[in-house]
C-alpha cells in the first residue's frame, strides 16, 4: 500500500523541514482523479454533479520559473520538476496542497475551471483563497476551446502533437481507488501531469478543428511561457 510522501526527499505531505516551500517562484501543473463518475454524483446539472464529486488524489508538478524563462527544453523542465501526490483521505495533505497552490506563481491544468477547481472548491475554507487561485490559473482546455471552437480531449492533443499519451483513463482510476491499488493510481495521475506539462510548455499546438481542418495555435495563446509574460506585464 502506498504511503504519500514527497517523491524527491521522502518527507510526508510534501512539507520540507524548517518550513521551506518548494513552490516559491514555481509554476504548479496539476491533475486530480475522482472516486466516482460524474453521472453517479448527485445534482440536477452537470456543474452540480461535478461539485459533488470527491477527489481521490491530486498530483502536482512544481516547475522552476527561472528555468522556464531561461528557455530550458520541455523535457528538461518536466524531469527537473518536483512531483507530489496528495490524498483526499488525509486532511493534512489537502492543507499542504492548497498551501502549494497559494505559494505558486501560476497554476496550470487541463479543464481545471470546469472540473478540477469545481471538485476542489468544497475544501477551501477561505473562499478568497479559492478566487486567488483562479486568478493565477491557466486552463489550457479553455484557451484551445475558445480559439478553435472545438472541445478537445487531452489525449487527442497529445497524439496530434507527437507527445507521449495518457497511460490509462479516469474510469480505470476510479476502479484502482476502489480496489486500494494506490500505487497504480498515483503513477497514472503523475504521468497525466507530466503529459500536460509537456504540452503546455510547447511553442505551438496543432489542433484538428471540425469543419476547419488542422490549425496551428501559437504558444502565446496557451503556453506557460506566454502566461507568465502576461502576468508580469
Amino acid at each position: 500500500m502506498y504511503t504519500p510522501t514527497n517523491s524527491k526527499k521522502g518527507y510526508a505531505m510534501g512539507v520540507i523541514p524548517g518550513g521551506e516551500c518548494e513552490s516559491a517562484m514555481s509554476v504548479v501543473v496539476f491533475d486530480l482523479e475522482t472516486d466516482s463518475k460524474i453521472r453517479d454524483a448527485p445534482g440536477c446539472t452537470r456543474e452540480e454533479q461535478v461539485k459533488n464529486l470527491q477527489f481521490s488524489c491530486c498530483s502536482c508538478l512544481s516547475i522552476d520559473v527561472e528555468a522556464i524563462n531561461r528557455g530550458d527544453a520541455p523535457d528538461v523542465l518536466v524531469e527537473a520538476g518536483v512531483m507530489k501526490t496528495y490524498w483526499r483521505d488525509r486532511k493534512e495533505d489537502i492543507e499542504a496542497m492548497l498551501a502549494l497552490f497559494e505559494e505558486a506563481t501560476a497554476i496550470v491544468g487541463f479543464n481545471t475551471f470546469w472540473f478540477d477547481f469545481l471538485v476542489l472548491r468544497k475544501h477551501y475554507k477561505d473562499k478568497q483563497m479559492f478566487h486567488r487561485h483562479l486568478f493565477k490559473s491557466l486552463d489550457v482546455f479553455s484557451r484551445v476551446r475558445d480559439v478553435a471552437s472545438h472541445w478537445p480531449k487531452l489525449d487527442s492533443l497529445l497524439k496530434r502533437n507527437g507527445l507521449a499519451c495518457k497511460t490509462a483513463d479516469g474510469l480505470e482510476a476510479i476502479k484502482w481507488f476502489a480496489e486500494g491499488r494506490l500505487d497504480e493510481l498515483k503513477s497514472y495521475c503523475e504521468a497525466d501531469v507530466r503529459c500536460c506539462a509537456r504540452l503546455v510548455l510547447s511553442n505551438e499546438m496543432i489542433v484538428d478543428a471540425p469543419g476547419v481542418g488542422s490549425i496551428t495555435i501559437p504558444g502565446h495563446v496557451f503556453n506557460i511561457q506566454g502566461f507568465l509574460k502576461s502576468m508580469s506585464a
